[in-house]
């Protein structure tokens, strides 16, 4: 397989954007993407798009109804024409669905230079047609459709293991107060307000254990990156950024809270390929549609061990001073999560984090190896999640 380099990533601001469509979003993005890698336009040669939304009538007028082929509708406006542009979707992986085929292309050798692109408006004024139209299918024998059900899922789950490992709720709002420290510090995210985690356990309750600031917004936004081959990099940069690897799976149709869940596999088949001790990760954007699925990551990636992840919690080795920093941008808590972008902000993260240019929010080092992983979809309620990827990344 050829080396795989990351040369430049671009994004745009999270938020609830009225007034701003899926082509400025892609615009903003690509843009910002072939200018800190150097190129233009001429010099790509494929391209990868991922959307989870507009074929579901999520502002569609925006791209002219053109839902099943947006890529095209995006980028030939941009001047992308006369190369293969390949279309995701894949719930909450569908960015890190487009990271991995852009990945494994270039690894390939079927291109030296690819765009990836992960747009999505998420944001509905209309609270109750947004409801009806994320709420998932109702379980076989049911006529209910509940929008909560994957929230409720998480908060079974997390009460569970605090009943089982003795975590608190206060150790669960550290996590949430982390986060929004964070994103205060990060201008791109969609929440800038922080909070302590006193804040955090007196916010409107949602679901127990959850408050409402534990819980990510919807919201717009998206990411864009150049990928190429090491030979095509050498040209433009003389300090390459890899991609060590891309893995994804799907979930399981029963979910055993004994064996390795679907993001411990997925950590653990990346790791193991890019051959990285989960020790040395320098710095880590992972799901984090709830603080509870952020502490799941700390012992699927390896961090620690599952029983011992509120102690780990009390070390602080996650936040912006600790040896293993999480969700430094904010994470999809309070920097926002546009659903099908998500995995190409944290990847647009990390790569900054990795080159020094996190302003305020950046981590010592600049650390040399970075981990992405990103969890969505809803198979069931005794099942796993739908799909996971994770990405290693290595200067």
């Amino acid at each position: 397989m050829n080396d795989v380099v990351i040369l430049g990533v671009g994004m745009t601001k999270c938020g609830k954007f009225v007034d701003r469509s899926l082509h400025d979003m892609a615009k903003i993005a690509v843009t910002g993407a072939l200018e800190e890698s150097g190129i233009s336009q001429a010099h790509v040669q494929a391209a990868y798009c991922g959307n989870l939304l507009s074929p579901w009538g999520f502002h569609a007028e925006h791209i002219f109804n053109f839902t099943g082929v947006i890529g095209q509708a995006l980028l030939s406006p941009l001047g992308f024409g006369a190369i293969p542009v390949h279309n995701t979707r894949n719930a909450c992986g569908t960015a890190g669905a487009a990271f991995q085929l852009a990945y494994m292309d270039i690894a390939a050798g079927f291109h030296d230079c690819v765009l990836v692109l992960s747009v999505e408006k998420g944001y509905l004024p209309d609270r109750d047609q947004y409801l009806r139209m994320m709420s998932p299918p109702p379980e076989e024998g049911s006529d209910k459709r509940s929008f909560s059900a994957p929230l409720e899922q998480q908060a079974s789950r997390c009460r569970d293991y605090m009943r089982k490992y003795g975590l608190t709720r206060e150790q669960i709002a550290w996590v949430s107060s982390k986060n929004h420290m964070n994103a205060s510090l990060n201008p791109l995210a969609q929440y800038q307000k922080p909070y302590s985690v006193e804040d955090v356990l007196a916010d409107k309750p949602v679901i127990d254990p959850f408050t409402r600031c534990m819980c990510a917004p919807n919201g717009d936004g998206g990411a864009a990156a150049i990928l190429c081959s090491a030979g095509f990099a050498r040209k433009y940069t003389s300090h390459p950024l890899f991609v060590a690897t891309s893995a994804m799976q799907t979930g399981r149709e029963r979910f055993d809270p004994e064996q390795p869940n679907l993001d411990e596999r997925v950590a653990k088949e990346a790791l193991h390929r890019a051959g990285v001790d989960p020790g040395d990760i320098g710095v880590l954007e992972v799901s984090d549609a709830t603080p509870w699925t952020e502490i799941t990551a700390y012992w699927a990636v390896g961090l620690c061990a599952k029983e011992d992840a509120p102690a780990f919690i009390d070390s602080r080795a996650t936040a912006l001073a600790g040896r293993h920093p999480v969700n430094t941008s904010g994470g999809m808590e309070s920097r926002g999560e546009p659903f099908g972008a998500t995995g190409m902000l944290q990847i647009a993260e990390v790569v900054w984090q990795m080159r020094g240019r996190c302003g305020a929010r950046q981590v010592a080092g600049p650390p040399k190896i970075g981990f992405t992983q990103i969890v969505g979809g809803w198979l069931g309620w005794e099942a796993e999640d739908a799909v996971c990827s994770a990405s290693v990344f290595k200067r």
